[in-house]
């Protein structure tokens, strides 16, 4: 690919985050040129490396609780969410952790489950 290449589909690729940014957002990254610039840029605005948000995120985790009539679906997606954020600053959880995170958050009605889950395996994967 050919560097006048690259900078138009470069170019494009800025234009085309541009269109989908709130007003708010956008006010934020006036200037910026490159999409390598504009992805740095929302990293230092969104991604908090701080204790504050690492602790919260981690109350966010160890807290989790699923709701009566919750899809399990939807709960997952959650528990992803905050997985996802907590390993993108640098913190690590181990698939048998989000396991039993995931099946000490249901609701009673899965309370006869919870031993099966638990101790009908070896080991405790996370799907």
């Amino acid at each position: 690919m050919s560097d006048e290449e690259w900078d138009d589909m470069d170019e494009r690729a800025v234009t085309t985050i541009r269109m989908c940014l709130a007003k708010n957002v956008l006010a934020n990254v006036l200037g910026i040129i490159t999409a390598k610039d504009l992805w740095r840029k929302f990293e230092e605005l969104y991604q908090a490396k701080g204790v504050s948000n690492r602790v919260y995120l981690k109350e966010q985790f160890h807290t989790l609780y699923m709701n009566e009539g919750t899809k399990i679906s939807d709960h997952l997606c959650v528990l992803n969410s905050i997985v996802s954020e907590l390993e993108a600053i640098g913190v690590k959880i181990e698939d048998e952790d989000k396991a039993l995170r995931f099946i000490w958050s249901l609701p009673p009605s899965y309370e006869h489950m919870k031993p099966i889950l638990v101790h009908g395996k070896e080991t405790i994967v996370y799907f």
